[in-house]
């Protein structure tokens, strides 16, 4: 499956539930999670210049970082993992998300997004992706954490994927096959 394909004629499916509250379960999730909470400084969030990800490069291949870019905002992937494009079947390294998934797709990634730029904290993700085409559902945990520049404006948003272990996480109902892309944000906004 190449990139645009997956904008036009949608074959995944993506489910699941989204979180302030975090409470990983998956060792590259928490890996990259205490890393980034290592990288808090007095109160305030990590830098994107403070990320090296050498320093997590037990858990690179399943990291993706999105610059946020223009008004309205957008999200462009600057690092797409070689685990991820193992996993998923694509590098969309340089694309912004409109140019990635379905109309639907996109609006339920900005909502994502702009959680975490509102409440600048990570959000938590327990989902399941079903490629209907060519591979079985892929349940996954991910992490995306905000990073800011020096003047603390939000500017990219570090992200964690984990499909290893996944009998731990709570069980996910998919939706019926016709729904397409169904999220549950449970998360509190100011």
């Amino acid at each position: 499956m190449n990139v645009s394909e997956s904008a036009s004629d949608s074959p995944v499916v993506r489910y699941g539930y989204a979180y302030d509250t975090i409470d990983l379960v998956l060792n590259k999730t928490q890996r990259l999670y205490q890393y980034w909470l290592s990288k808090c400084s007095a109160g305030e969030l990590p830098t994107k210049e403070s990320i090296d990800l050498m320093e997590v490069y037990d858990v690179a291949p399943y990291v993706v970082v999105r610059d946020i870019i223009g008004d309205p905002q957008n999200f462009r992937v600057r690092f797409w993992g070689s685990g991820m494009t193992s996993q998923l079947g694509y590098d969309p390294t340089g694309k912004i998300v409109s140019e990635l998934y379905s109309e639907e797709g996109v609006k339920e990634l900005h909502q994502i997004y702009a959680a975490i730029i509102a409440i600048r904290n990570p959000v938590q993700i327990v989902g399941c992706l079903e490629f209907l085409a060519d591979k079985a559902p892929r349940k996954y945990e991910a992490i995306h954490t905000p990073l800011a520049a020096k003047d603390g404006e939000i500017v990219q948003i570090l992200s964690c994927f984990d499909f290893d272990g996944t009998e731990k996480l709570q069980p996910i109902e998919p939706p019926s096959r016709n729904e397409g892309w169904k999220l549950f944000l449970n998360l509190e906004l100011p």
